[in-house]
């Protein structure tokens, strides 16, 4: 599933996402965490609706 961000909160460097942010995307689930060069990086935490809660898995790592 791909999701179009529609708001990023947070740092930037070089015009790319870098440390702390969130950002919102258009399915109203929003991702809070640390970025490096445009990338999550790290920890960081997804906030979803209910009925996306049951669907998700991934890698963080792998941005996935």
């Amino acid at each position: 599933m791909i999701l179009d961000e529609i708001e990023y909160i947070g740092k930037i460097k070089q015009g790319k996402k870098h440390g702390k942010g969130i950002v919102k995307y258009s399915n109203i689930s929003s991702f809070e965490g640390n970025w490096e060069n445009g990338e999550k990086n790290g920890y960081g935490e997804y906030n979803l609706t209910l009925e996306q809660f049951f669907i998700l898995g991934g890698d963080n790592e792998k941005n996935i």
